[in-house]
């Protein structure tokens, strides 16, 4: 500590040195009042600069008001700067050399007065304060001690998602896959319905078992069924789909993610090139089958929509909302059997429901006889249906009937 107050005096009496000698001259003074004979001198040449100018103003002013008006100004600014000069107010007036040192030497002294009154001489010592409160840093708890700690509160409290989830990512990032498999799968016991949790669920099988598993190809379904387009649930179930040797099925799910990768021109090459090498396996095994290659030349049952949109609404709407068209078995599962993505710029529009849209194998249009078709305009983007999308009133067609086809028209609010 007597070290940092001899560096502060050092600090402190190198300004003061180098100010003292200005602050102690005196100011050199006219003797008689000479300040006010040299005052007079300056009004003097103030008004004949005023004079001359005003003369300049005549001679190149030829329109009289002008000159007058220029004249005034003129005159003004010298009155003006004469008030000003023998304005009271505006003398300078010297302080006594004594005071300026007194105050000099006050502004450090003050300084180590109130440094010392709440200051922290701790500051000043150089070593790590960090160090020096913990002078065992081996003690530091590490990560497999603090997921102990983690296991322990979830034993307690079996129930609460943040513990899980925490597990999970964590297990996770460490590659403990077995861990982060059983903390996901409690994670969605907790909280049901999740297409995130789910596909978190799968990717953590598929890591831990090394392949597509059946549990993982159920959860990537259950996902899918909550929100068809689901990028990353759709990564993992066009690539499950081409390991099982299903290169019709992983093209589907291809395809519908192609269009949700924006410009992530990396992402989408990939998909590109997935695509081309599971059209080249399909095609060199219809050249081995023939009976393959004609039941796949089988167009399949497609179901024909044309939608619109009632004026007054369409003007409510943003052109980049989304726009989902849905096929549903009338009598049966929930889950689309159909979907197809649009937005609503693109209204009014046809497309067509494949068998290839389907979100889960098996789950086709095909598959049912009567099907139910609805439109829905999705102001979040997202598949569930919310509060404040718009629909069409639900259009519904029977495998039998020879027009395969339907049109719908938006036109109601979902207010509840």
């Amino acid at each position: 500590m007597i070290l940092f107050y001899l560096l502060l005096l050092v600090i402190t009496a190198v300004p003061v040195a180098m100010v003292l000698p200005s602050l102690l001259r005196k100011n050199p003074r006219k003797p008689g009042g000479a300040e006010w004979v040299d005052q007079e001198i300056a009004n003097r040449m103030n008004i004949e600069i005023t004079r001359s100018r005003i003369n300049e103003v005549q001679r190149h002013l030829e329109n009289a008001r002008d000159r007058t008006v220029a004249e005034q100004e003129l005159q003004a600014t010298m009155l003006d700067d004469l008030q000003n000069q023998d304005s009271p107010a505006k003398r300078t007036t010297s302080v006594p050399a004594v005071w300026n040192v007194a105050l000099l030497l006050m502004i450090p002294v003050a300084s180590l007065i109130i440094y010392n009154g709440i200051g922290n001489p701790k500051f000043a010592d150089t070593r790590n304060p960090l160090v020096a409160e913990n002078p065992n840093p081996a003690a530091t708890p590490d990560l497999p001690s603090l997921l102990d700690q983690l296991e322990e509160k979830i034993a307690e409290d079996p129930d609460n998602p943040q513990g899980w989830e925490l597990a999970a990512t964590t297990y996770m990032r460490i590659g403990n896959y077995a861990k982060a498999e059983n903390a996901y799968a409690e994670l969605n016991r907790i909280i049901v319905g999740n297409p995130d949790l789910l596909t978190a669920w799968a990717d953590a099988s598929i890591l831990n078992n090394g392949s597509y598993t059946p549990d993982a190809r159920e959860q990537i379904e259950k996902a899918l069924s909550i929100d068809p387009f689901h990028a990353n649930a759709l990564w993992i179930a066009g690539l499950g789909a081409r390991n099982l040797g299903n290169h019709a099925e992983a093209t589907g799910y291809f395809v519908r993610l192609k269009p949700l990768l924006g410009d992530d021109q990396e992402s989408i090459d990939r998909v590109d090139e997935l695509i081309k090498r599971s059209a080249a396996i399909r095609a060199s095994e219809n050249q081995a089958s023939p009976a393959t290659e004609a039941s796949a030349d089988e167009p399949g049952r497609g179901i024909t929509v044309v939608l619109d949109i009632e004026p007054d609404i369409r003007q409510r709407i943003d052109d980049e909302a989304v726009v989902f068209v849905i096929a549903q078995a009338k009598s049966g599962p929930r889950a689309p059997l159909a979907v197809s993505r649009h937005t609503v710029a693109d209204l009014p529009l046809q497309t067509t429901l494949t068998e290839s849209m389907a979100m889960i194998p098996d789950l086709t249009i095909a598959a049912f006889d009567e099907i139910t078709v609805t439109a829905r305009v999705s102001l979040s983007g997202n598949a569930r249906q919310q509060k404040g999308d718009f629909v069409s009133e639900p259009a519904t067609i029977a495998e039998e009937d020879p027009d395969q086809s339907v049109k719908l028209m938006i036109k109601k609010e979902i207010v509840e």
